[in-house]
């Protein structure tokens, strides 16, 4: 994870946004398009202690609810794991 920083990266300047769009624009006809989005859950062992049943998910799973984004050559531009498995999508 160290290195994480090296290859998942947002585009932040204007000429990297421009050039998102366009990918998206030229690989998948979707304009105005940055980022493509979406949560996966990552099995888990649960953890013992007091709030483990927060990391089981809908299916009974004990899991990790990860969100993650990639551009156009779907490649991970971003990552965020820190959400029990219980946690819904549209709070992450």
């Amino acid at each position: 994870m160290e290195k994480a920083g090296q290859w998942i990266v947002f585009p932040t300047t204007e000429r990297d946004l421009n050039e998102a769009k366009t990918s998206w624009m030229a690989k998948y006809r979707i304009p105005t398009v940055i980022r493509a989005l979406d949560c996966t859950h990552i099995q888990i062992k649960k953890p013992e202690g007091q709030f483990g049943d927060e990391y089981i998910n809908r299916k009974n799973v004990a899991s990790l609810n990860v969100q993650m984004t990639c551009d156009a050559m779907e490649r991970i531009t971003g990552m965020d794991v820190q959400w029990p498995g219980s946690v819904h999508d549209s709070r992450i």
